[in-house]
């Protein structure tokens, strides 16, 4: 099978953007429990909790994507694929969460 330049130029592309979008989205996560249980107990705004971002972004995605690329230095695409492969699942399964927690949210808050 031929190698195609514009496979590896997209691909180039595209992986960090699904690794970073996916971190981004998993440590958005518990933002959105944090967010249900205040509006259950009826805690006053400005006395809601939050949480930190860091250091799961930026941080394990760089990690992440430096791991894929070691990879692909030793099997190639093996490694793009693979990381690929599993932050897609990451992100697809933060943000049905994700919007799983807003929804009950509108409900609790109408």
């Amino acid at each position: 099978m031929a190698h195609c330049p514009l496979v590896g130029y997209a691909m180039s592309i595209i992986l960090p953007v699904v690794i970073f979008a996916s971190w981004f989205a998993f440590v958005l996560l518990p933002a959105g429990k944090l967010a249900i249980e205040d509006a259950q107990n009826n805690i006053p705004r400005e006395e809601r909790r939050g949480n930190s971002i860091l250091p799961g972004f930026p941080l394990f995605p760089l990690i992440a994507w430096g791991a894929a690329v070691a990879v692909d230095h030793f099997f190639p695409r093996w490694g793009s694929w693979t990381f690929l492969g599993i932050h897609g699942v990451l992100l697809v399964i933060s943000l049905s969460i994700i919007v799983r927690d807003v929804l009950r949210l509108r409900k609790i808050r109408t």
